[in-house]
């Protein structure tokens, strides 16, 4: 991008910025803030050295203007998150873009004082799902804060079963057991079978996260719950988000491999719902 687009989108966002703090979005206005300086100072890096000097100035002087004012409303976010009065509503829209798990959660995280997390979601079940979560992960991962653990609580995926069909029959006066594993679509109808709900899938991909998660030294631990309705994700720095999908907000790319979308969640339209930010001080 040249100087004058980089200006161009550095604008764009820093009215964004201005007027989600006008509507008390302290926390969503800082991360755009932040994104609108970040695209300024590019700017200014782009314009050749010893050209354009008196704008130059005056650009400086106004990204410094900005840093400032971000870091009184870090400080202002602050005060009033410890005092419990802290609390911030995201509505997304339906087919909406832009609210990558990024975006929504990077800014818990950046200040690196998180290093405990927990996610109460009942529907990490699925391949897309658990493939979210993972994504998830990858955000956490990537952030400046040193996280050390993430605890998921979710719904078993019911819809995965194991047939266990028992063959008894008598070899040499010795009775043999043999089990055979049958997917869910077979249709057994002899005797002695056993169909019992095991969410085989669901562990074995959860397992493959754990190891990965581990060489990155974070500690992965899932329990299963079967009452679990609530969906909200705290970080032990005090922050709390409550998001009305979970972490499932998202619309299935419409192509598997190619597309906008499929890797950067940044372009992957929603399904409309509701993000309600709390700090843990408002709960006490």
């Amino acid at each position: 991008m040249t100087s004058n687009s980089l200006i161009e989108a550095g604008s764009i966002v820093m009215v964004r910025a201005i007027e989600l703090e006008k509507q008390l979005k302290f926390t969503e206005s800082l991360t755009c803030y932040e994104e609108s300086i970040g695209l300024f100072i590019k700017a200014l890096r782009s314009i050749p050295q010893n050209t354009q000097l008196e704008f130059k100035e005056k650009l400086r002087q106004k990204v410094s203007e900005y840093i400032t004012h971000a870091e009184k409303l870090k400080e202002k976010l602050k005060k009033e998150s410890e005092n419990g009065n802290y609390h911030e509503q995201i509505v997304i829209d339906e087919g909406a873009t832009g609210f990558s798990y990024k975006r929504v959660f990077g800014r818990f995280l950046e200040d690196g004082t998180a290093s405990k997390i927990w996610v109460d979601d009942p529907y990490i079940r699925n391949s897309y799902q658990i493939e979210n979560f993972s994504h998830f992960c990858e955000v956490v991962v990537q952030s400046e804060s040193d996280v050390k653990n993430i605890y998921l609580t979710t719904g078993e995926d019911t819809q995965q079963k194991s047939v266990f069909v028992m063959c008894l029959y008598a070899v040499d006066h010795r009775i043999m057991y043999y089990t055979i594993y049958f997917g869910l679509d077979s249709r057994i109808t002899e005797p002695f079978i056993c169909v019992r709900t095991h969410p085989y899938e669901q562990i074995e991909k959860f397992g493959h996260l754990k190891d990965d998660l581990e060489k990155h030294n974070i500690h992965f631990e899932w329990t299963f719950s079967d009452t679990l309705h609530d969906r909200e994700i705290r970080f032990d720095n005090g922050w709390i988000v409550k998001i009305g999908r979970g972490l499932d907000y998202f619309r299935r790319p419409e192509h598997k491999f190619c597309g906008l979308g499929v890797h950067d969640y940044e372009f992957r339209s929603c399904s409309a719902t509701t993000i309600d930010i709390f700090h843990s001080s408002i709960l006490r």
